[in-house]
C-alpha cells in the first residue's frame, strides 16, 4: 500500500506532494487557549487492491455553497476511474477517527463506489429560461 496527498499551493493549484502522507491536518487558534481544526485530509491509496478512499474537509465556504455541506469523500476504483467528483460523507470526529476510518478502510473489503451518494447530483444548477408552456388546464380546453 502507498499513501499519495494530493494538495494545492497558495495559488490553489492542485499539486502531488513530494513526500506522500495519509494525513494533512490544519487549524488555528478559535479562542483563549483554545485550537480549533479548520480542514483535514485523509488519504488512502491502496495500489495492490486497486482502490483509493478518501475524507475530506477544505474550502468549506466553496463547499457550502456548492452542495450545502463541508465534508466529502472520493471513492476510485479502480485507482483513476471516477464515478463521481465528490461523494456524500460524515464529519470526522478528530484525528483518532481519521486514522481509525483509514484503518478500517485499508484492513476491510474494498468499497464499492457506485453505493455511495453522489454530490454532484445534489449540485444546485442555475435556473435557465427556457419556453413558456401553456397546459390544457391553464388555457380551458
Amino acid at each position: 500500500m502507498t499513501y499519495r496527498h494530493d494538495s494545492a499551493d497558495a495559488a490553489g493549484v492542485k499539486r502531488l506532494r513530494d513526500k506522500p502522507r495519509p494525513a494533512s491536518i490544519a487549524g488555528g487558534p478559535a479562542g483563549p487557549d483554545v485550537y480549533a481544526r479548520t480542514r483535514y485530509e485523509y488519504e488512502l491509496r491502496d495500489e495492490a487492491r486497486g482502490y483509493r478512499r478518501a475524507l475530506h474537509l477544505h474550502s468549506p465556504e466553496s463547499f457550502m455553497r456548492a452542495y450545502l455541506v463541508v465534508v466529502h469523500e472520493h471513492c476510485e476504483r479502480p485507482i483513476g476511474a471516477k464515478t463521481c467528483e465528490h461523494h456524500e460523507g460524515s464529519p470526522v470526529k478528530d484525528a483518532f477517527a481519521g486514522v481509525g476510518a483509514l484503518i478500517d478502510a485499508w484492513t476491510g473489503d474494498p468499497p464499492d463506489c457506485r453505493r455511495l451518494r453522489c454530490l454532484d447530483d445534489r449540485r444546485p444548477r442555475p435556473r435557465r429560461p427556457g419556453p413558456k408552456v401553456m397546459s390544457d388546464r391553464a388555457v380551458g380546453i
